[in-house]
């Protein structure tokens, strides 16, 4: 592509969203741009191709504006719904299978917390189709950038840490009921609000205070509501445990999303920076965290045991494979739609629409798995959807404000 012809589609491109970058919008445009691929040379390495269009093409088509909604193109808000729906389902149905597995027999957290990130290679088709219509693209080159050592590093260590935190998570999946399980889990949403003030800058509004605040108190109020919730089985000191490592499971995980977020606004360059990258991460930690599950499932002897595990499944062994399956693409799924949500707004934002699920998972669990709901634990659900709004208002709040500001600056 010519100097002129670079400049003509960054002109044509100015208003593009801040956050979905240039790559994205290429893609976009190959369905408005008659283009032509060819092959270029054995000189700059195997696997890169370079597209080619007429001067006359970009100066008319790509100087049109494009179509906004909210200030943000329709690429945006695609793989903003898709990433959403991908956390809502993912999420759902994980949290049920996983429940059901120890509920039918299963008892082995090691293989369950391997299940949590061994459905990465699902993702490995959308990447390679994402790589075949990329323009410009040279695989040498994208693995070249996308696997530095010092990224290398990073994966390695966010690896490590999300294999602790699905170690966590699978312990206190197995000791509480789904219901409370997930209103517990909503204290990410005071942790995340934390973690984001260090790492990345957010800001701390009363609204936000206040959201932890009642977060952290609905989180109390489920620790000690002890007596009527429990499983049949589950001792009081298994409650507790479970409560207990289901609040530092939350907290490791709202660690995590600004990690996230500052690895894809620091960790790759603009040019770079593309939704592709959500998927190369994901797969990238997911790889890490499910080998680290692998060695702790060979220390606890769980290789052997998971033929007599399947056999002795209540649902029997067909059942058995296909909660582990399905339950592993669930949570790849909720990775996936919950760090697309990181890449196209913020760590906060992820957090915040998880937390919006609180209603629906204490309802799917009461309908599947016949949930005790105590009034406790309504007052729990009640404070975790004050502390949502409050997130949301105070979103709406800062909307209106940076835009009033946009509208001041340009009158």
């Amino acid at each position: 592509m010519k100097a002129g012809d670079d400049a003509a589609v960054t002109r044509g491109l100015s208003t593009a969203m801040d956050v979905v970058p240039l790559e994205q919008i290429s893609i976009e445009k190959q369905f408005q741009i008659s283009s032509q691929v060819m092959t270029v040379d054995d000189s700059q390495g195997a696997g890169c191709r370079k597209s080619r269009t007429d001067d006359h093409e970009h100066s008319g088509e790509l100087n049109h504006s494009q179509v906004n909604f909210f200030g943000k193109e329709l690429t945006y808000w695609m793989l903003m719904v898709a990433s959403c729906i991908a956390m809502a389902v993912g999420l759902s149905s994980a949290s049920l299978l996983g429940r059901f597995y120890f509920v039918n027999g299963g008892s082995r957290r090691w293989v369950y917390t391997w299940i949590e990130s061994a459905g990465w290679p699902v993702l490995l088709p959308p990447l390679g189709i994402s790589y075949y219509i990329k323009k410009n693209f040279c695989l040498r080159m994208a693995l070249k950038q996308a696997f530095t050592p010092r990224l290398c590093l990073i994966y390695a260590a966010m690896g490590c840490l999300t294999a602790l935190d699905n170690l966590l998570y699978s312990m206190g999946l197995s000791y509480l009921p789904v219901s409370t399980n997930s209103l517990v889990c909503s204290s990410q949403l005071a942790f995340n609000a934390v973690f984001a003030y260090i790492i990345v800058g957010q800001k701390l509004s009363p609204y936000v205070i206040n959201s932890i605040v009642v977060i952290s108190a609905g989180t109390v109020i489920l620790g000690v509501s002890t007596e009527n919730d429990r499983p049949a089985g589950t001792s009081h000191r298994e409650y507790v445990v479970g409560v207990l490592v289901t609040i530092f499971a939350s907290a490791i995980y709202a660690l995590m999303l600004p990690l996230l977020q500052l690895i894809y606004t620091k960790g790759f360059s603009k040019e770079k920076s593309s939704f592709i990258i959500v998927l190369e991460v994901q797969i990238a930690i997911s790889s890490v965290a499910a080998t680290f599950s692998l060695l702790g499932m060979a220390v606890h002897g769980d290789f052997h045991a998971i033929r007599e595990e399947a056999l002795f499944f209540h649902s029997g062994v067909a059942s058995y494979i296909l909660t582990l399956v399905f339950s592993a693409i669930g949570w790849q799924a909720y990775f996936l739609g919950a760090s697309g949500i990181i890449f196209l707004s913020s760590s906060l934002m992820s957090c915040v629409f998880m937390t919006a699920m609180i209603p629906i998972l204490p309802i799917l669990a009461v309908i599947f798995f016949h949930d005790n709901f105590s009034a406790l634990k309504g007052i729990a659900m009640l404070l975790s959807i004050w502390g949502f709004l409050s997130y949301i208002y105070d979103g709406y709040i800062s909307y209106k404000a940076e835009r009033k500001a946009i509208l001041d600056h340009t009158t």
